[in-house]
């Protein structure tokens, strides 16, 4: 509970009824906000007209100014040397103010700031801060205390906000007047500070030295160009981080078509809405500043060819930078190019990365299977007249439908069947070469050879499971395939031993041929056992 007397409570019972009365004639700006306050751009500001309400949000509480805002105006300044600093209302009428150091922070934390200057004087007439300069962090005047207080030693880089707060809502305006030793006039062009590449949106963000005002920013981005760079890279448009809702930034996003990776130069120039950027006090940013950094392009992975049969070759390459890049395959490949020989259809995946950023992409190799071919008769022997040779073809164990058929290097073409019959063929090698509608081709091999030319003495043949000779004498056994080759066509008799013969195709038993088993392995003796030795 408080209580107040003299002219502080005149004061207070002034604002109640000044709640009721409709004013006009007063003016409504965006500087009744501190996101929108005026930049202090010269040393003394003449205020004509009175402003009401408080601006979109009421943004002071919990300070000196008991009745929070109301008819107020927003300053903002940056120290740009150290000094001390002062400033003087010249009214009439009772103007209250509060001063924020904003340093570190921003308008948006007003609400939880306290103010390191507050006036609440309830006498009429100026206020401000004078000489000399105080140490003390904070100062608060109520309505009983003096409207004028000691200044403040401020430092280079520091930021403040001033309100200035009309009382009595008088249409009589003030004058505003600034001094000290420091320099809180910015006359120094913003520059470019730092910038960082989005890796994935196709913009660099450009960091200034200070802050611009948002509607210097050409939206079609003609403030800037690029300078350097592979390919053909163009500028499509330009916003400033926060705007357009705090009235400048510090910040500005630069969108740009680029495909190629490498590195990239943007420079400042003046844009087509007739200058570059522009800092509160109307200070341009120069014209050529620049900014440097690595884009990494649209990343496509490919195959050649990306089909291909069971058992070769193919070569992934994936675009990149084409130097400074790292590459990762899922195959372990770690160059931009790798050669693969997949036995299935098989997806690769890749990784690039430079500059920061990193991009996959994959590529699919499609594998199709070789057709297995088999011939027959195999490596016939021919006593007279001609043979027949078929071939079939499978995929996967499945007849294949649609194979071709070529026979001795492309004498002989049959399309479309799933065999093929060469008929009336005589003494030769054969060959057939089976080619899938995916390419993919499988060869088999016969021959058609006529009787031996060295038949065995007295038209006797002899051979064992095992035998590896000529098969002319009993102490030399040949193996029953060589003995039937031997045989034909010779009205011969093949002597075999007792065993278990393997044989892998078919044998061509000819009407003259005689087959007797049961020998012993030195073909002295005859058995009807399979066992007997």
């Amino acid at each position: 509970m408080f209580t107040l007397n003299g002219k502080a409570a005149t004061k207070l019972s002034f604002f109640f009824l000044s709640l009721i009365v409709l004013f006009q004639g007063f003016t409504s700006f965006s500087q009744q906000d501190c996101s929108g306050a005026i930049p202090v751009c010269q040393q003394t500001y003449v205020q004509p007209n009175s402003y009401s309400g408080f601006g979109n949000t009421q943004e002071v509480f919990n300070t000196c100014l008991i009745n929070n805002e109301q008819a107020s105006v927003w300053y903002v300044f940056t120290v740009q040397t150290s000094g001390t600093f002062f400033f003087n209302i010249n009214t009439s009428n009772d103007y209250d103010w509060a001063l924020y150091n904003l340093t570190g922070t921003s308008c948006a934390n007003i609400p939880n700031l306290t103010p390191v200057r507050c006036n609440f004087s309830a006498t009429y007439g100026n206020t401000g801060l004078v000489s000399p300069a105080s140490i003390t962090a904070i100062l608060s005047n109520g309505a009983s205390n003096s409207p004028t207080m000691s200044g403040l030693n401020v430092t280079a880089g520091q930021t403040f906000a001033l309100i200035v707060d009309n009382y009595t809502q008088d249409q009589n305006g003030y004058t505003l007047s600034f001094s000290g030793t420091a320099t809180f006039i910015d006359n120094t062009a913003p520059t470019f500070t730092t910038n960082t590449n989005n890796c994935y949106g196709n913009f660099v963000t450009i960091t200034l030295s200070e802050n611009v005002t948002c509607n210097s920013i050409a939206a079609n981005g003609s403030d800037f160009q690029f300078t350097s760079g592979p390919g053909s890279p163009t500028i499509v448009s330009a916003v400033g981080v926060g705007c357009p809702g705090s009235g400048t930034t510090n910040q500005v996003q630069v969108y740009y078509n680029a495909t190629s990776s490498g590195q990239f130069t943007i420079a400042s120039k003046v844009g087509n809405d007739g200058n570059t950027l522009l800092d509160r006090c109307g200070n341009a940013l120069p014209v050529g500043q620049t900014a440097t950094f690595n884009h990494l392009g649209t990343v496509t992975a490919s195959a050649s060819p990306s089909a291909i049969c069971n058992g070769a070759s193919t070569t992934l390459t994936v675009t990149g930078p084409a130097t400074g890049g790292t590459y990762a395959w899922s195959n372990g490949a770690t160059t931009s190019s790798t050669t693969v020989s997949p036995t299935a259809t098989t997806t690769y995946t890749v990784t690039v990365s430079y500059g920061g950023c990193t991009k996959t992409t994959s590529t699919t190799v499609t594998v199709s299977s070789n057709p297995v071919v088999t011939l027959s008769p195999l490596n016939q022997v021919l006593c007279s007249g001609s043979v027949d040779l078929t071939a079939t073809s499978q995929i996967n164990g499945v007849s294949c439908s649609s194979c071709n058929y070529n026979w001795n290097s492309g004498s002989f073409i049959q399309s479309g069947v799933p065999s093929s019959t060469w008929t009336g063929r005589g003494i030769g090698s054969y060959t057939v070469t089976v080619t899938t509608s995916a390419g993919c081709t499988g060869t088999a091999s016969t021959s058609v050879s006529g009787p031996s030319a060295n038949p065995a003495a007295c038209n006797v043949i002899f051979a064992s499971p095992t035998g590896v000779g000529t098969g002319l004498t009993a102490n030399s056994p040949t193996n029953i395939v060589n003995a039937v080759n031997l045989a034909a066509c010779n009205n011969a008799i093949v002597k075999l031993t007792v065993g278990t013969y393997t044989i892998n195709n078919p044998l061509d038993i000819f009407t003259a041929m005689t087959l007797e088993g049961g020998y012993s392995i030195d073909f002295s003796s005859k058995t009807s056992s399979a066992g007997a030795t």
